[in-house]
């Protein structure tokens, strides 16, 4: 579900001690869009979800199907690995 891939992307942001403002800077996305996905209001492309893993430093953000979100992270930042 849409409403996954943005909890999963806030849950990542807060482990990453991240404001909503910063990531989405170094997404280079704007804060409300950001926001927006989130909240599961928004859909963004696979670009738009590579820039926001790129800035997460994370290998990947689960990807939205019909039944389920697939989730297949891997951690790579401060040397912790989840």
């Amino acid at each position: 579900r849409l409403a996954d891939v943005g909890e999963f992307i806030k849950n990542q942001r807060e482990v990453a001690s991240m404001s909503v403002r910063r990531l989405a800077n170094l997404a280079n996305i704007s804060n409300p869009y950001l926001s927006q996905i989130e909240r599961g209001l928004r859909k963004p492309s696979a670009d738009i979800l590579q820039q926001i893993a790129r800035a997460l430093k994370i290998s990947a953000i689960p990807a939205a199907t019909s039944s389920q979100a697939k989730m297949t992270i891997t951690r790579f930042m401060a040397g912790r690995f989840a």
